[in-house]
């Protein structure tokens, strides 16, 4: 299953994401990045605001 991701009131999705489906509940949306600067490499992950899954 593949879900997309959009801004509040944009029409088209921002990205794309695949996974299993979850069971109704409250969620928090969490992204992980590897950031690569020439050697350097730097996971960082972003947290964003609950969902609520019905």
């Amino acid at each position: 299953m593949t879900g997309g991701i959009r801004r509040r009131g944009a029409l088209e999705p921002r990205g794309w994401f695949s996974g299993r489906v979850l069971p109704p509940g409250v969620y928090e949306v969490v992204v992980h990045v590897l950031l690569s600067l020439g050697r350097e490499q730097f996971r960082l992950e972003a947290v964003g605001p609950e969902i609520h899954l019905v």
